[in-house]
């Protein structure tokens, strides 16, 4: 299914061939032509060469060279082609950013707290005060109480030793301009405090917004906050090249929030610390790999034609990304172009996403389209081999469609990369792979590359994201 198969053999036989050619760098010839073409056999297989990867399809012609194979004339089987630089520099607003760590965003979403306790794990106690319009903490308070416990009162919060029960502050009134910012005090950069069960660099902010509860914030620099984001999205045990791709999508993706009104910006923060954007528990699981990385990237940002990009990735694209317009419905994201990724299969060992398998009865399908039991599904696939409409018939002739995301978030599959079948009890059957919506990079395809294929972050960026540069960031002041 996931179209993959013998990639190593046709790799083997193809460079055999071009050896007993005498193949020089710059020339090319011939897999098939129009006249003799490959057998059937060969549809779906890939090969990889040292600048891309390409389709060996039985009804089309490829060329190879000492640059590697590819379809002549197609664009859309193989990778982003590479960075366009890696010299420039983008405007950026801020070194810092502001996460929601529990939040009131709605009714269906509130994660917000009835207290917090905050323990100051490596300086002397706490600053309570505000962030003034410069955004430069202002300080009003402070003890030298290690343990304290915040709790709402009213429309404000109260501050409570955890020692003594004694009120150490007090703010009456709070909102999304009017967070109380709690300082740990001890040396800069070196200051931890633990905090529901993570550990944390920088300030909190604490605010009653939406309910009665507590929305918490957590404002760190943006290179601490990049190897926190690496900690949870993949792990300090996999390939510093994979985790130096995973630091510039995360410090470009969080860049590009900062400060946008059209995001969480009526909360009073930037970003979730949840998957509504990216995962981020602090720095208790980030360890010398993931250090070397963010320092191995610090301050680069992917962009396109001088602007951040919205680096989204996701899991795994179980052997093709897609473009945004069969995802989200645009093209003004030109550099989110669907690849065929030949790459990840290499990890499938590892990776708990390369093969998943959901069996609905038809009376379950039409409930989740709105339609009484389905007795026809017409799957629709994109050029990279995923599923972009799915159109619903039912037993009385009820019709409905899904297109775009919609096949796999109103399914409740993991992607929309699957096939789908009908077993002998008359249930659909979808097999797929892949986790997630399946733009830009694939992590287990980053560690596929990085770990078997010895690419570094600049090949692995380059291939995920098309037409983009490595930037400098520079202060938009």
């Amino acid at each position: 299914m996931k179209k993959r198969y013998f990639t190593y053999i046709i790799i083997a036989a193809l460079l055999l061939f071009s050896l007993s050619f005498g193949v020089a760098a710059g020339e090319r010839f011939y897999v098939n032509d129009a006249g003799s073409p490959l057998p059937e056999f060969f549809n779906g297989v890939y090969a990889i060469g040292s600048d891309g990867v390409a389709l060996l399809s039985a009804d089309k012609v490829y060329a190879m060279s000492a640059a590697g194979l590819q379809e002549l004339g197609a664009a859309n089987c193989v990778g982003g082609g590479g960075l366009v630089s890696e010299d420039g520099t983008v405007s950026i607003r801020s070194n810092r950013v502001t996460v929601g760590l529990y939040y009131y965003y709605s009714e269906s979403r509130d994660s917000s707290l009835a207290s917090a306790t905050l323990e100051n794990l490596v300086g002397s106690g706490f600053a309570f005060g505000y962030y003034d319009d410069d955004g430069v903490f202002a300080e009003l308070a402070r003890t030298e109480t290690g343990r304290i416990t915040v709790r709402p009162e009213g429309s404000g919060v109260c501050v409570f030793s955890e020692y003594t029960g004694e009120v150490l502050y007090s703010q009456e009134y709070t909102d999304k301009d009017n967070y109380m910012i709690v300082s740990p005090l001890g040396e800069p950069g070196e200051v931890l405090t633990a905090f529901s069960g993570c550990r944390y660099r920088g300030d909190f902010g604490f605010a009653v917004r939406g309910s009665a509860k507590l929305t918490v914030t957590n404002t760190v620099d943006i290179e601490p906050y990049v190897m926190g984001v690496c900690a949870c999205e993949m792990s300090e045990s996999w390939p510093v090249e994979a985790l130096k791709a995973q630091a510039v999508a995360a410090r470009t993706y969080v860049q590009k929030m900062i400060g946008k009104s059209v995001y969480y910006y009526s909360c009073g923060f930037d970003v979730t610390a949840d998957t509504y954007c990216q995962v981020y528990r602090g720095c208790g699981a980030v360890g010398s790999n993931i250090e070397a990385a963010v320092a191995g990237t610090e301050n680069r940002y992917l962009t396109y034609r001088g602007d951040l990009v919205d680096a989204l990735y996701s899991a795994a694209d179980g052997g093709a990304t897609e473009s945004n317009r069969n995802v989200f419905g645009n093209n003004v994201h030109p550099y989110l172009n669907g690849v065929v990724d030949p790459y990840e299969a290499a990890a499938d060992a590892q990776n708990p996403y390369s093969s998943w398998r959901v069996v609905l009865t038809p009376a379950q399908l039409g409930d989740k389209v709105g339609i009484g039991p389905v007795r026809e599904l017409t799957p629709t696939y994109s050029e990279t081999g995923n599923v972009i409409r799915l159109d619903f018939v039912s037993g009385n002739g009820q019709t409905a469609t899904l297109i775009r995301d919609n096949c796999r978030t109103t399914m409740g599959l993991k992607s929309i990369r699957y096939e789908v079948s009908v077993d002998d009890s008359g249930n659909y059957v979808f097999e797929g792979s892949g986790f997630g919506h399946n733009l830009g990079m694939s992590q287990w395809g980053a560690y596929a590359m990085a770990k078997y294929y010895a690419r570094d972050f600049r090949d692995i960026l380059g291939f995920y994201y098309t037409g983009v540069a490595l930037s400098w960031g520079e202060i938009d002041n």
